[in-house]
């Protein structure tokens, strides 16, 4: 295993107990986060890359066939591993790709078709990677690797024609919203929230709803049911690039991410005040996952739709979908305040939501990006199809997963999916369609925002102290008609009130530690003790993006599959510590943290079984705190 700044490429020769020699078939290739500036940890400098040239593929003299093959195989690794460290962005399965491809290319009979069969068969692409493994079958056909992979693919790909064939058309398929009659159910007189009167959500019942929410206060299913419905019907007829017009003298608010960070949305509605006809708002994507109160932020914003539809505009964003909902919380969230059928209802309505904006015929707002090709037309985004799931490549996928990059051209995504494009691609695109200014979201940003590209594009990220632990500020854009020039505003994030249960708690691990260490530090006067190798945990969950793209300069990263991880070493003595502070604190206080522990420590174990099975020491020396045995017990 080689680490790079950024990433690694994990390149392994597993040996077959039958074919010990043949290791060059049987090359397995996996992509994982790696650890910041390992070569400095280790006081070296990165080695200067060789260049890949078609000799370095040549048999050498006086060498057997057997033994050249293994030597070049060896050298292109070396020198495939130090290109990724110099580039420093191919973290990811879509780069394997890239790099076995150009592999092949070199030399159509070397082992290329089987890591970039292994790449794709990871990235769960199988019919590409079926096609890949029958080359390798067909160049070593007695390979039995490549046979039990090949066989692998197979049934993967009967399985999803199976699965084709039996599938219910979508035009054919009942929608969830159909049976509901929200009418019928039945509020009880112990219910003290907020009521809808009749079938018109106004503004009293929304301030009653979010007073109610603020307080740790559900809503009644009945409503629930009303405004989701409703608001799925509204979104429903709309087009899918929506046009809208803001008169001279009156202005406009942009938001980003927001990820199930109520509060925040509270403190944006404070500062910039609520949304109104004479106050409309864009909410560009990703209004769930992440945040522990998802189904507030949505709930909240489909009953400001309700109430006036020019109010508000809401466009779809990558985590509006049943793959990133599934991985990312919402769903489970959904299920425990809610019910399973909301599950599917908001699977639906987030089908409905349009996928771009453009405001006075000059800013062209979007959750993630740009297009792989260029000459796409505002005509070619209307016309896509957007009642659907998104589909891992072409326009609508690209709207929702594409970010901005400093060079020019474009280049493979950090996500896996999606792509990166340039200031050229931007550039070109405003003038093919008469445009000025790109809005998007998608991204950590440090201050909330960044202007990219010449001034062309902006980035606006509206979820501050991401995740509980990014330090980052939020931000919104205003614009004031006939100009409409962007002024940002940025804002601190505000206190996320959990209740007990409802805190993702490693948040406050990680927070109190950090203190911890500040602490330490200072009592020994600037000679921090450095840890013992197993005797701290990675602790693995909460945080998308900087990845939300590396932008915010965290250490995380995302993607389609959902493979995140944030780092932060907490030592035994350090969790002592903290139980230490938590019993002057009070019983819920240490109620809380052992159960953060105990509930990370079932991730953990679920995580290592297919991952990283050295975090068993750290996990056993952590787990031998007797107050952690009770309450595994």
């Amino acid at each position: 295993m080689r680490n790079v700044n950024g990433g690694i490429l994990v390149i392994g020769f597993p040996r077959s107990p039958r074919r010990r020699s043949s290791r060059d078939s049987r090359l397995l290739v996996r992509v994982v986060r790696a650890e910041q500036n390992p070569d400095k940890q280790r006081g070296k400098n990165p080695p200067t890359p060789p260049k890949i040239t078609k000799k370095l593929l040549q048999p050498d003299e006086g060498q057997s066939e057997e033994e050249a093959l293994r030597r070049r195989r060896k050298k292109r690794r070396l020198r495939q591993q130090v290109n990724l460290q110099k580039e420093g962005i191919a973290h990811k399965f879509a780069h394997a790709v890239e790099l076995y491809t150009q592999a092949i290319e070199l030399n159509p009979d070397n082992a290329g078709y089987y890591r970039r069969g292994a790449a794709y068969l990871s990235m769960g692409k199988f019919k590409e990677a079926l096609k890949d493994f029958q080359q390798v079958k067909r160049i070593r056909p007695n390979d039995p690797d490549a046979t039990k992979k090949l066989k692998e693919c197979e049934k993967a790909v009967m399985k999803l024609k199976f699965e084709e064939a039996i599938a219910v058309k979508d035009h054919e398929r009942r929608s969830v919203a159909e049976p509901i009659d929200y009418h019928s159910i039945v509020v009880g007189s112990e219910y003290t929230g907020a009521r809808i009167e009749g079938d018109v959500v106004t503004l009293d019942f929304i301030k009653k709803m979010m007073d109610d929410f603020k307080n740790q206060k559900s809503l009644h299913k009945r409503y629930a049911f009303q405004i989701v419905l409703q608001a799925r019907e509204m979104l429903r007829a709309l087009p899918t690039l929506v046009d809208i017009t803001v008169p001279d003298g009156h202005h406009f608010t942009v938001c980003g991410d927001v990820h199930g960070q109520f509060y925040d949305l509270l403190n944006i509605f404070e500062l910039n005040g609520l949304p109104s006809d004479e106050n409309p708002y864009l909410f560009n994507g990703d209004f769930v996952d992440r945040g522990s109160f998802s189904v507030e932020i949505i709930l909240t914003l489909f009953a400001f739709k309700c109430m006036s539809p020019s109010a508000i505009h809401l466009a779809r964003g990558n985590h509006e979908s049943k793959s990133m909902n599934k991985i990312y919380g919402f769903e489970g969230e959904v299920k425990s305040k809610l019910n399973d059928t909301f599950v599917e209802l908001f699977a639906e309505a987030f089908c409905c939501l349009p996928l771009a904006h453009v405001i006075n015929e000059k800013i062209f707002v979007v959750h993630g990006g740009l297009f792989s090709v260029d000459g796409v037309k505002l005509s070619d985004i209307r016309a896509i199809d957007r009642f659907c799931e998104p589909p891992e490549e072409g326009l609508m996928c690209e709207l929702l997963w594409s970010d901005p990059q400093p060079n020019l051209g474009r280049g493979p995504s950090k996500r896996g999916v999606g792509l990166s494009f340039g200031a050229d691609v931007t550039k070109r695109f405003l003038q093919e369609n008469g445009l000025e200014l790109v809005v998007r979201s998608h991204e950590v940003k440090d201050e909330g925002y960044e202007v990219e590209h010449d001034g062309k594009l902006i980035t606006v990220f509206s979820a501050p102290n991401y995740c509980d632990q990014m330090a980052n500020k939020g931000a919104f854009l205003k614009f004031k008609a006939p100009e409409m020039k962007p002024e940002a505003i940025s804002f601190s994030a505000v206190s996320q009130k959990y209740k007990s249960g409802d805190i993702p708690i490693m948040g406050n691990i990680m927070e109190a530690c950090v203190q911890r260490k500040e602490e330490a530090k200072a009592e020994a006067a600037g000679k921090p003790e450095k840890a013992e190798p197993n005797q701290g945990l990675d602790f693995v969950g909460g945080c998308e993006e900087a990845d939300e793209g590396d932008g915010g300069g965290g250490s995380c990263g995302d993607t389609k599959e959902g493979r995140v991880r944030v780092k932060v070493v907490l030592r035994k003595q350090e969790l002592e510590w903290l139980l230490m502070h938590c019993r002057e604190d009070g019983g819920k206080a240490l109620e809380e943290l052992l159960m953060g522990i105990h509930h990370s420590r079932k991730g953990l174990n679920q995580y290592q079984n297919h991952h990283d099975r050295g975090w068993r020491p750290a996990l056993d020396s952590i787990m031998e705190i007797p107050e952690l045995q009770t309450v595994e017990s």
